[in-house]
């Protein structure tokens, strides 16, 4: 056989299984966007590897789908980058153009498992930190809902497994009685939401019908993982978890 013939032999393998690796890639890409868009957390456990799964965390990913979900439905998909090794790895970058925005994603599959994803670019970067302050501020108010309530099943199904483990029934009922003491509430007002340390922080103004407290609540993630009231003036008496770190 010639050179030149087992060069095109080459050259024409090449080309197929680059083609086949794009395919893969195209619909791992399709599959990963349409579990976002639909918060199918179940349909992403099926898709990736058990390692993915064990890091993205079925809040992280809900933020991730909100912050997709804020620039709308997809109107261009272009694959910008394709990168083969061996192994049965393949990578693949894309640029997405949505009908309230851009993004650039970037994914690898091995062996037809998505192994890794991440989204990136101005607009995806503000839809996120708007979801976040979104899920906190959700959480913040099911903590209050949970406080007046005195129901310790509805803070645990807010908090976070580290804060839950730092806050006991008694601990949280004690809290919540010591609340309802200042009487019927007359106004709750949200201060402010931002992202500070990694977390989503919020504060609130509650007044109470003898006494007026602020209330303040950290998120990871929409789950809970820091409050603290205090009468304003003054500094917080906080309940932060021991050891919580961010996802």
């Amino acid at each position: 056989m010639s050179k030149l013939r087992i060069f095109t032999v080459i050259a024409i393998a090449s080309v197929s299984v680059s083609c086949q690796s794009k395919k893969a890639l195209d619909l791992t890409a399709s599959a990963l966007h349409q579990a976002l868009l639909d918060n199918n957390y179940a349909a992403f456990k099926v898709l990736a590897l058990p390692a993915l799964v064990d890091k993205v965390s079925k809040q992280r990913f809900k933020l991730f789908s909100l912050a997709l979900k804020a620039l709308g439905p997809i109107k261009d998909k272009s694959m910008t980058g394709i990168n083969v090794k061996a192994g049965g790895v393949r990578s693949g970058t894309y640029k997405l153009t949505m009908t309230k925005g851009k993004a650039d994603l970037k994914l690898t599959v091995v062996n037809g498992k998505l192994n890794a994803f991440n989204f990136d670019g101005a607009d995806i970067v503000q839809a996120s930190t708007t979801a976040r302050k979104a899920l906190m501020l959700h959480a913040g108010e099911g903590f209050f809902k949970a406080v007046l309530q005195a129901s310790y099943d509805a803070f645990k199904a807010i908090a976070h497994p580290a804060l839950i483990k730092e806050v006991s029934a008694e601990k949280f009922v004690k809290m919540a009685k010591m609340i309802k003491s200042f009487g019927d509430l007359k106004e709750k007002k949200q201060l402010s939401a931002e992202i500070k340390d990694g977390k989503a922080v919020g504060r609130y103004r509650l007044e109470f019908a003898t006494r007026t407290l602020i209330l303040e609540v950290s998120a990871v993630y929409g789950e809970l993982v820091r409050y603290g009231f205090k009468p304003e003036g003054q500094a917080a008496k906080s309940a932060p978890p021991k050891n919580t770190k961010t996802p």
